[in-house]
């Protein structure tokens, strides 16, 4: 009697299992096809009748090389992972900035689409979406080295004269094509010209000098007295933007994430873009103070960027032309005791190609 009991409780216990696990199958079936219905919206793949432009031609998945102050859909998905009342329908449907108001404002999506769509961004995996890196490079070397040993193997293998001649020539131009790209890539070793990270706010070079006419000195104070031009603290910001809480252009969406640096007591980690070896001294003040240096000079037209990006290379050959071609005021006040003779002094005649100037 028992062991019908035993297998009586058995089978209910797997009919249980076996109904959960259909349940749960559905479930996470729904959350996928919501998660699919989702994506289809996010990427223009709509129902037919709808016209407007898809959330991924503003709101991009993958870096830009021009400014989009649409947040991307990783700062979509973390502000709706931190921030409990951040209301994805609501922003939908009353967005911040001039420029969200007018592409929202042919959009009409029920509240299905957004959940589905808030499905999907929170799905985006950031570390599955790289850039394509290309192996163009690396494939013509591998073939040139091939090609190298392929005729090496013909020129001592065979006796033909005419199939000999064009390993050799092969050889020739393979060897050439081979030293002239490890110059290259030896020579470009370590320099970033043109270097444009992500950065943690939007901000706008273009807008805050050109259009606001700040001066460059009120945010990087130490140019002109210190060795480093001083990167602003997140305080600094909220002069302005205690007042300011909306731009023109980003809406609230980045100025909110200055307060959020505010209230969380955190600092904004700005990713630096110039920089020199450890092992280059390089003074601002010297070259600010002394030598009279403009900032494009060095950094390019920034009142004209939205996106700040190294202009220079900032090589040791760069500095030296420069130290060649220019001429030092020898009456600053730093010189006058070695040469009051002469107002017409490189800064090479004066040691700006000594070694031991800027490696000490």
């Amino acid at each position: 009697m028992r062991s019908y009991k035993s297998l009586f409780y058995g089978i209910v216990f797997l009919i249980f299992i076996f109904f959960s696990n259909i349940c749960s199958a559905s479930k996470e079936n729904d959350f996928l096809n919501d998660q699919r219905k989702g994506e289809r919206i996010f990427k223009g793949f709509t129902v037919e009748g709808k016209s407007y432009n898809a959330c991924i031609e503003c709101h991009n998945i993958k870096p830009t090389v021009n400014i989009n102050w649409a947040p991307s859909i990783f700062e979509l998905q973390n502000k709706i992972k931190s921030d409990s009342d951040y209301d994805l329908a609501s922003k939908f449907s009353n967005p911040s900035g001039e420029l969200f108001i007018k592409l929202h404002s042919d959009i009409s999506l029920d509240e299905n689409e957004i959940k589905y769509i808030k499905s999907y961004i929170l799905s985006v995996d950031k570390s599955n979406v790289n850039t394509r890196k290309s192996y163009f490079t690396l494939i013509k070397l591998l073939f040139s080295l091939i090609l190298i040993f392929v005729s090496v193997f013909v020129i001592v293998k065979k006796q033909n004269i005419i199939l000999r001649s064009l390993m050799s020539v092969s050889i020739i131009a393979a060897s050439a094509y081979l030293s002239h790209t490890i110059y290259l890539q030896a020579s470009n070793m370590g320099l970033s010209q043109y270097y444009a990270p992500d950065q943690p706010i939007k901000f706008s070079h273009k807008i805050h000098v050109q259009q606001n006419k700040l001066d460059c000195q009120y945010c990087h104070h130490s140019v002109d007295d210190s060795k480093s031009a001083t990167i602003p603290h997140t305080n600094l910001c909220l002069n302005c933007h205690t007042v300011v809480r909306e731009g023109g252009m980003s809406g609230k969406f980045e100025i909110d994430k200055i307060h959020k640096y505010i209230t969380e007591h955190k600092h904004t980690k700005w990713n630096r873009i110039h920089s020199l070896p450890d092992h280059v001294y390089f003074n601002h003040s010297q070259h600010v103070n002394i030598a009279g240096l403009d900032c494009t000079e060095c950094h390019g037209d920034v009142q004209n960027q939205h996106i700040q990006k190294q202009i220079s290379p900032l090589s040791m050959g760069w500095c030296i032309d420069c130290h060649k071609e220019r001429n030092v005021n020898v009456h600053n006040g730093y010189y006058k005791e070695f040469d009051i003779n002469s107002n017409n002094k490189s800064v090479a005649d004066q040691g700006g190609r000594d070694c031991s100037k800027c490696h000490y």
